[in-house]
């Protein structure tokens, strides 16, 4: 008896400090994710200054940011290697690491346009 009510106490315990953990994840994606929703924009709007106007132009654009982080894979890739429904958001779907992969390449690409007075849309593709 005390063997068992031992073994449900030790296993009580992992999955608490397993919730404990996911608890912590949980946290640090939200907020990377609320700094990727600002940084983006930040992003959109450098690339703006650059020349990248057109919806199609900020596609291709962020197309390339996606290839550069994901071995060439492209943003469709990326959704379907998620199995993403067509409405949801590729970033809701990225756990905190990938999160940070992410905001890594959006802020650098930012300050990087803006240093350099990037004023081509081609350049700023390259640069992404």
């Amino acid at each position: 008896m005390a063997l068992g009510q031992s073994y449900f106490a030790v296993q009580t315990r992992r999955q608490e400090l397993a919730d404990e953990g996911a608890l912590k994840e949980d946290k640090t994606r939200l907020l990377l994710r609320a700094e990727m929703k600002k940084h983006n924009k930040n992003l959109a709007g450098a690339a703006r200054q650059a020349g990248v106007i057109q919806p199609l132009d900020y596609a291709i654009f962020m197309d390339h940011g996606f290839r550069g982080l994901y071995g060439g894979l492209c943003v469709r890739d990326v959704q379907a290697r998620k199995r993403l429904q067509p409405k949801e958001h590729l970033l809701d779907r990225m756990g905190s690491t990938e999160l940070a992969d992410n905001l890594f390449r959006a802020t650098q690409t930012e300050e990087k346009l803006r240093r350099e007075n990037v004023r081509n849309k081609e350049q700023a593709n390259r640069i992404h």
